[in-house]
């Protein structure tokens, strides 16, 4: 997924996107999601899932992240954002790994 447009009924809008946008080439390959939040609350903390072979967790203050694939493949990316209120909302999608 090159960009990820997560819209909800209410609550924060996310925009996710990933360098690079489509990861080619031999792995490990590092991959960056970064989400670009729409909202006037605060973000408190991002929580990524990202399902591969090791189905990493990742809490964080800050919207980047960097991850490693070990393995080329479609994997599962979610992200549940919390704002300074306690709202939270997830939503994901996923990413095409290409071992080239």
């Amino acid at each position: 997924f090159a960009d990820y447009q997560l819209s909800w009924e209410s609550g924060p809008k996310v925009l996710i996107t990933i360098t690079p946008d489509q990861p080619a080439g031999n792995v490990p390959k590092t991959v960056t999601f970064n989400a670009d939040v729409q909202t006037t609350a605060t973000i408190t903390n991002y929580h990524w899932l990202i399902n591969d072979l090791s189905n990493t967790e990742i809490d964080t203050v800050v919207p980047t992240v960097d991850h490693e694939y070990t393995s080329g493949g479609i994997f599962e990316v979610v992200l549940e954002v919390t704002t300074d209120s306690g709202f939270k909302q997830s939503g994901g999608g996923s990413v095409n790994v290409m071992n080239n």
